[in-house]
């Protein structure tokens, strides 16, 4: 599934879903949605039973039920191709435990700690329990734990024997930092 805000030179927003190899969904015709001087604010809710709405200071953008809902059990966000846009995500999901990781990447940000731990299971237990923790990088030859600070864009490389470990909100379906 793939929500668009502002696409088409700023011209529609719209929602499509691809199964099948078939593509649905619908278009909202609604301009000059974004503003490049201005920070917009967007707020988008799903359902267990497949309902989406897409809100935004103007009010409800888009409002769509799935008749064939699947779990959602990932989420990407990037700026369309060409453009250049910057993000500040907030959620109101709960850490439930659960963490998706990614071998062979570090997550290269603002770092709340660094200690030895034994292993990624007492590395990930020091970032469980702290609300400003997105996650941590664990290096399984060095035993370095990292506790990697919340509230920042998430910068990823490629760098042999770490793993990063991203928290999970609503079990394991919602992975911010990592591709699922």
């Amino acid at each position: 599934m793939q929500i668009v805000i502002g696409g088409q030179r700023n011209s529609k927003n719209f929602l499509r879903v691809r199964r099948n190899g078939a593509v649905t969904g619908f278009t909202v015709l609604e301009s000059c949605l974004l503003n490049c001087s201005e920070f917009k604010i967007f707020e988008v809710n799903w359902e267990e039973l497949g309902r989406i709405t897409l809100m935004s200071d103007r009010g409800t953008v888009m409002d769509w039920t799935d008749q064939s809902p699947k779990q959602i059990q990932g989420l990407g966000i990037m700026t369309g191709w060409g453009s250049e846009g910057q993000w500040i995500l907030e959620h109101s999901s709960l850490f439930t435990g659960y963490y998706c990781d990614e071998s062979d990447t570090y997550g290269n940000m603002t770092l709340l700690s660094s200690t030895v731990h034994r292993s990624s299971i007492t590395c990930t237990l020091e970032c469980s329990t702290r609300n400003d923790c997105l996650g941590v990088n664990f290096n399984g030859i060095t035993k370095t734990c990292e506790v990697v600070a919340g509230g920042q864009p998430v910068v990823k490389s490629v760098v042999n024997n770490w793993k990063f470990y991203s928290k999970c909100l609503h079990e394991n379906k919602a992975c911010l930092a990592c591709i699922v």
